[in-house]
This record gives structure tokens, C-alpha cells and sequence, in this order.
């Protein structure tokens, strides 16, 4: 069976290239990390690293990135992690440590290093859900029972920086007023909202005085509106907010959302399932059909919350999460 299209991959090499820019990683920490070290970064000289580092379970990932930048005049390194599921992951905290004790192994080893750099963690994360798993490996490590005032000076000491967006509200995102919270806006937008968050984002846009990012995120946001199935052509700034408008009609027309979908919130269970596979369909590609005989035995007010949803979701992971008990 054909697996369903999804467009996480997507938004690992989307973010990947975009956060890959120095400006948009100096907008990024300068408004989103409240660290006092911050202003002491020197951002003109950030060169991203090409290595990769991965465990046999995570080699099909693309969104580990790493900046080496100056800090007063020393290199300091920064590990950026992109994370982009609609579900929390417990094993984040030990993904991230085995990432950058394989960093340093290979600096100690392949590079001659006596002495080893400082790395800042960041980790950032665009799921709906809360991010309720461990920051800190503390967090993980059960000491309880042990009396010892000795042991605890021997376990191991890690935390990562969280970005989660979905923390942010609107309005907060807005007043910062930079590429990197417009992205973070236009990222958590439902679709009924989109048309006047894309206008704020493409005046951002255009204040932006870094020529080769600003071609840069007018390429690839085209491609992100296709990967939402909203046909948007970036020719003309000025013209997107109207192609955007006729697009998102469209697409509720191609849904059935307006009406036809609300008076089959009130008519029959098959309608309602009927209507579930349509939307699925468009947005994500062929729905299984393990995940339709579930649809079928839950009851009909979980399938009408799964409507309700259903068009904000950003991907099949967010509608299978939507299946769970």
C-alpha cells in the first residue's frame, strides 16, 4: 500500500536551509534566547559546520545543524535542533547528548582538540501538544532511595535550550518583528487566519535589508504554501494576499467546508466518515485503511472533534495522533 505523502521531511530541509542563514540565526537567538552571553556573540563571523553525526536510528533525519561563532573572540559552537513532530519525544534528551558527545569525539580524535569548545542546545518545537519531556537529563536519572551525598557529584550533567512556538501567542510574535518570529507566526497559523498573517509577514519581508535571504524566503515560502496545498506564486509581493485568498477558497470549496461540511456535522456517521477520508485525502494523500476501520468503531463525538480539527492539522502524524485513545 502506498504510504501517505507527509510534510515532515519538508519541514526539516525547510528550516534546515532557513536557519542555515546568519541572519536569521542572529534574529533567532538575539529574540528568542534570553541568555546573558547573547550579546557578547560576534554573529558576523557564524559558519556552519558540515558534519553529521548520527545513530543508526535517527540517520534519516536532516534538521541537526551546527554554527561555529565567535564568543569575545573565542569559537563557541552552537548545536541548533529542529524538531518538528506533532508529538513529544521522550528520548529527545539523550538524542541531543549522544549528538554532541559524538561532536566532541570527533574534535578530540579526527582533529587534534586538547581542550573542547562550549555548545548551546537549542531545541525548537512547532507541535500543538504541551512538550512535556525532560529538559534536563536530571530529569531522567531516579536517585531516589540513594542516601549518598557522594553519588550524585559522578552523574552525568546536560540540558537543552526549548523553543516551543506554540508558547507564543500572536500578538507576542508580532511585536518582535523579524524573519524569524514572522516565521514562527505564519508556522502556527490555522487556516482561517492565514490571509492577514501572511500580509504581516511579507511587510516583515520586506523591510528585510539582507537581499540574498530575502530571494531566499520568497523561494521557499512558494514552495511552503504548495506543501499546504495552497497555491500562492511569489512573482509580486503584491499580489500574494489575493492569490492567497482565492486559493484558501478554493480549497474550502474542494472541502466541503462551506455548509456542506457543517450539515454533515449533523447528518449521518457515514457522511461524517466519508468527509474525514475526503479532507485526509487531499491534504496528506491515501488514508490507510488500518486508520479508517478505527475511524469506524469510535464514537460519533470523537468523529466530530476530528472534523472540527481536522483542517489545521500539518501533517498525517498530527491526524494519526487524532486516532489515539
Amino acid at each position: 500500500m502506498t504510504k501517505p505523502l507527509t510534510i515532515d521531511k519538508f519541514y526539516d530541509k525547510f528550516y534546515n536551509i532557513i536557519f542555515s542563514h546568519p541572519r536569521m540565526v542572529e534574529y533567532l537567538l538575539k529574540s528568542f534566547v534570553h541568555k546573558d552571553f547573547v550579546e557578547d556573540i560576534e554573529f558576523s563571523t557564524l559558519e556552519k559546520l558540515n558534519r553529521k553525526f548520527v545513530t543508526e536510528k535517527f540517520s534519516n533525519r536532516e534538521c541537526d545543524i551546527i554554527h561555529k561563532i565567535k564568543y569575545k573572540g573565542e569559537d563557541i559552537y552552537f548545536y541548533i535542533l529542529i524538531e518538528f513532530q506533532s508529538s513529544t519525544d521522550d528520548a529527545m534528551i539523550l538524542r541531543m547528548l549522544t549528538y554532541i558527545l559524538l561532536f566532541y569525539q570527533d574534535l578530540m580524535i579526527n582533529h587534534n582538540y586538547k581542550k573542547l569548545p562550549p555548545v548551546f542546545p537549542i531545541m525548537i518545537y512547532n507541535g500543538d501538544s504541551e512538550w512535556n519531556c525532560a529538559e534536563t537529563l536530571d530529569d531522567i536519572i531516579d536517585l531516589k532511595g540513594f542516601k549518598s551525598a557522594d553519588l550524585p557529584k559522578y552523574i552525568p550533567k546536560f540540558a537543552y535550550y526549548k523553543i516551543a512556538v506554540n508558547k507564543f501567542s500572536n500578538e507576542s510574535l508580532q511585536k518582535i518583528d523579524n524573519l524569524a518570529a514572522a516565521l514562527f507566526l505564519v508556522e502556527k497559523a490555522e487556516v482561517k487566519d492565514i490571509v492577514g498573517i501572511v500580509d504581516e509577514f511579507y511587510k516583515i519581508l520586506e523591510k528585510e535589508t539582507e537581499l540574498r535571504l530575502k530571494k531566499m524566503i520568497r523561494r521557499l515560502m512558494r514552495v511552503y504554501f504548495r506543501y499546504r496545498n495552497l497555491e500562492v506564486k511569489l512573482a509580486d509581493p503584491g499580489e500574494v494576499i489575493p492569490m492567497l485568498t482565492a486559493s484558501i477558497q478554493r480549497f474550502k470549496e474542494e472541502c466541503k467546508l462551506e455548509g456542506k461540511l457543517e450539515g454533515k456535522l449533523e447528518g449521518k456517521l457515514e457522511g461524517k466518515l466519508e468527509s474525514i477520508k475526503t479532507l485526509v485525502t487531499i491534504k496528506f494523500g491515501i488514508i490507510p485503511d488500518e486508520e479508517v476501520n478505527i475511524l469506524k468503531t469510535m464514537p460519533e463525538e470523537k468523529i466530530n472533534i476530528i472534523l472540527q480539527k481536522l483542517l489545521n492539522l500539518k501533517s498525517y502524524d498530527d491526524f494519526k495522533a487524532q486516532l489515539l485513545p
